[in-house]
C-alpha cells in the first residue's frame, strides 16, 4: 500500500523546484509567479496531471512546487512548460528540504526571517486556488513550527537577515560610517 508522504509507485510527496543555489537569476525571473499567474498555474497542475494537491513557493531566491501526487506527470508538466533546471526532492528528503528552507538554512542569507511570511503565503494562495490539502497543509504548518523553533535555540537570524542588510554591514565595514 501507500504511505502517506513516501513515494510508492511515483506516487507520495515530491518537491521540485529551481533556487539561488541551482540556477541562474536569469532562470528563476522567467518562472516567478505571481498573482492570478500563480493560480492558474496551480489549478492547471492539479487537474488531469496525476498531481492530487500542490503548493508554489515563489520568491525572488525560489519557485518550488510541493505536490502529493505523481512525480513523472509533474516532471512532464513542468518539461512541456520549458522548464528543466529543476531539483526533485521526494518522501522524507521533501520534508528535511522544506524544514530547512523554512529554518533559513536554505536562504541566500542564512538564518533570515523573511521565508516564514512566504511559506505562510504559499499556503494561503494553495487554499485560494483550491489547490491544497491538510496533509500538505499539515507539512507547510509543521516546517513553520520547525522554523520557528530553530530560531528561537540557535539564535540563526542574529546576523543580518537580508540581502540589503547585509550589503550596508559590508559597506559599512569597508568604507566607514555610512551616515
Amino acid at each position: 500500500g501507500e504511505r502517506r508522504g513516501c513515494p510508492v509507485s511515483g506516487r507520495g510527496l515530491f518537491l521540485v523546484g529551481l533556487s539561488h543555489r541551482s540556477a541562474p537569476i536569469e532562470v528563476r525571473e522567467r518562472v516567478v509567479l505571481t498573482g492570478d499567474d500563480l493560480k492558474g498555474a496551480l489549478q492547471e497542475l492539479v487537474q488531469g496531471r496525476g498531481v492530487d494537491e500542490a503548493l508554489v513557493i515563489s520568491t525572488c531566491n525560489r519557485v518550488e512546487v510541493i505536490v502529493e501526487g505523481d512525480v513523472e506527470s509533474l516532471k512532464d508538466f513542468l518539461l512541456q512548460q520549458e522548464r528543466k533546471d529543476f531539483f526533485v526532492h521526494d518522501g522524507i528528503g521533501a520534508l528535511r528540504h522544506l524544514f530547512s528552507l523554512a529554518s533559513g538554512i536554505d536562504s541566500m542569507i542564512v538564518g533570515e526571517d523573511q521565508i516564514i511570511g512566504q511559506l505562510k503565503k504559499t499556503l494561503a494562495d494553495a487554499q485560494e486556488a483550491g489547490t491544497s490539502s491538510s496533509f500538505l497543509e499539515h507539512c507547510i504548518n509543521k516546517a513553520l513550527h520547525v522554523g520557528i523553533e530553530v530560531r528561537k535555540r540557535t539564535q540563526i537570524n542574529r546576523g543580518a537577515v537580508s540581502v540589503g542588510s547585509a550589503a550596508v554591514q559590508l559597506a559599512e565595514a569597508e568604507i566607514g560610517s555610512l551616515e
